[in-house]
């Protein structure tokens, strides 16, 4: 994804001290993001010295969001050297650039909340506050926080409440590196993680729904840039393409400039801005080698997409809102009444996703999904992606944007479900093409467990049949691509026999799975343990042969549990 290069190339070791927070040089950055949103959304008509600010709603035209600062007031006159207004106005800024404001309205009325609750982070208030979030919201006594929420499925939104708040308040704290405040993480992350996992993960779509979406997206687009309401979803599949391999919020991927692309190095620069303001420690990777495939494909756009007019961004919203006049959509009175053409907004592009699941998901191909996937939940795609390559943690947090390793060590969490991604994917390349199954070790129109002995199948090509434990091998020299025979191409079984060993290739799955539960397990340790200081320090090498090794051989299973599964007939439907 980029190029081969050393750690010490990739970081700058010079910029390894400590920084400090920076107001003027917040303050800076919010007027900049708050500028970007007044060319963007004809609602908000706000400054930074405002204290109301007002935004379209991202789900329903003609509603809006406000935040309201106000009630900051007089906690600030009361702590009068911290300037507590302007702190949280940057932060609730910089939240803006990553999340629609519906999000942002709820975490900053959360921190506000906590803000006065607290007095302003007291120690002498921690106690309290530690037990309003665990008595006050999840009203229990004498349980424990798994417990409450196991035993009542109502308690889980207020689960979710609580991380919520624990979130938001760690996440400014850890913003303004605040001194002195570092037991109010420390108590707060502790509460954390007695919330169960499944309500401390981001929910994310079923590896069903995600691959509903990748085949919508890869059928619709097959022949190009071929009409207009193909250019008018394109951007789906230039975002689907590149932040599934390289982690960036949909806020970045908007922000790509029109002109990121370098012919001669076949890269693309990504709008990644240096974080001043904070104790980081590493440089964020802002130009990335990308392969000549994704290269064209973006090309191809832009060349398409010319002609609509001047974009200053990758995306061109004029071509969006163009080539989508026959298109049946609830968002585009939205498009319409932009007030910055030449740019493209985050909200714009959930709005476009949105359209491109009913327009084409629902009503062209008729697929039925749980859940959407969202824009930014291929940023965590790409960090699994990224992780069980065996890619260093350094090099993933920087291509991430992260500027601390530590970063993204939730990321993790979400290995078990991007496996189920990925074997899903590699039954998928067995199916059948034109007609025929690919790589399979018996043959038919479609199979399954249930009717794979009355289906008829095409013996192999070879007589050769040396009878091995289970099946057939069928090359007479018996040059084994496999230490399992059942892996190996040259394998043969009937349909009889398959369905009387059925157990046993159940029995195979079962064990790779294990050893890839064992494995995922160890990786998620060793990256939660490889620290920023560990890199500073040089302590790496030992913890980043492991994590290559071990990402090695989780791909190993992936793909024999991919195999064992299309030869038992349990394919992806």
């Amino acid at each position: 994804m980029h190029s081969a290069s050393g750690i010490e190339d990739l970081i700058d070791v010079e910029e390894l001290a400590n920084e400090t927070y920076s107001l003027e040089v917040s303050k800076e950055k919010a007027r900049y993001i708050l500028n970007k949103i007044d060319e963007e959304d004809v609602n908000f008509k706000t400054t930074f010295k405002d204290n109301i600010w007002t935004f379209s709603c991202n789900t329903r035209i003609g509603r809006t969001h406000s935040i309201n600062f106000n009630d900051l007031e007089l906690i600030s006159k009361k702590h009068k050297g911290i300037k507590i207004l302007e702190l949280v106005k940057c932060w609730c800024a910089e939240l803006l650039d990553s999340y629609v404001p519906s999000t942002v309205t709820q975490k900053t009325n959360q921190l506000i909340s906590s803000i006065y609750k607290t007095d302003f982070f007291s120690e002498e208030k921690l106690d309290d506050f530690i037990n309003y979030l665990s008595e006050e919201v999840f009203v229990f006594s004498n349980v424990s926080v798994m417990e409450y929420v196991n035993n009542s499925k109502s308690n889980l939104k207020n689960a979710h409440k609580v991380l919520s708040i624990i979130n938001s308040v760690v996440s400014f704290i850890n913003y303004l590196d605040l001194s002195g405040h570092e037991s109010y993480v420390r108590e707060l992350v502790n509460l954390r993680r007695k919330i169960p996992r499944d309500v401390n993960n981001r929910l994310l779509p079923k590896s069903k729904d995600v691959l509903t979406l990748n085949n919508c997206i890869e059928h619709y687009f097959e022949n190009g840039f071929s009409c207009e309401k193909v250019i008018h979803f394109s951007p789906i599949l230039i975002w689907w393409k590149l932040t599934n391999i390289i982690p960036m919020r949909i806020s970045d991927f908007c922000n790509i400039s029109r002109d990121c692309l370098d012919e001669e190095n076949c890269t693309i620069t990504l709008p990644r801005i240096k974080n001043t303001n904070s104790k980081r420690n590493l440089q964020k990777i802002s130009t990335i080698a990308i392969n000549k495939e994704m290269f064209d494909l973006i090309n191809e756009y832009i060349i398409t997409t010319d002609s609509y007019g001047r974009s200053d961004t990758l995306i061109s919203w004029k071509a969006i809102n163009e080539t989508g006049s026959n298109i049946s959509s609830a968002y585009r009175d939205y498009w319409f009444s932009k007030k910055a053409p030449e740019f493209i907004h985050s909200s714009s592009f959930h709005n476009l996703l949105k359209s491109f699941y009913k327009n084409i998901v629902t009503k062209y191909y008729h697929k039925d999904y749980e859940r959407e996937v969202n824009p930014n939940d291929t940023r965590h795609f790409a960090f699994c992606s990224l992780m069980l390559q065996g890619i260093s943690p350094v090099e993933i947090a920087r291509l991430g944007g992260h500027s601390t390793i530590e970063a993204q060590y939730h990321y993790s969490n979400h290995t078990e479900y991007f496996i189920d991604i990925e074997v899903k994917k590699l039954m998928e390349s067995y199916r059948i093409k034109n007609g025929q199954l690919s790589n399979s070790t018996i043959s038919g129109l479609e199979f399954s467990r249930k009717d794979v002995e009355s289906k008829s199948f095409n013996y192999p090509k070879s007589s050769t049949r040396l009878k091995m434990n289970i099946g057939y091998c069928t090359d007479e020299l018996q040059i084994c691509e496999s230490e399992d025979c059942m892996l190996c191409s040259k394998w043969w079984i009937s349909p009889e026999e398959l369905v009387d060993n059925l157990h046993l290739i159940e029995e195979k799955i079962n064990s790779r799975k294990q050893k890839i539960t064992e494995l995922s397990a160890f990786l998620k340790t060793l990256n939660e343990n490889i620290t920023t200081t560990m890199f500073k320090e040089g302590l790496m090498k030992e913890e980043l042969e492991a994590f290559e090794t071990s990402a090695n051989e989780i791909k190993s299973h992936i793909e024999a549990i991919a195999r064992f599964k299309e030869i038992e007939g349990d394919v992806y439907e």
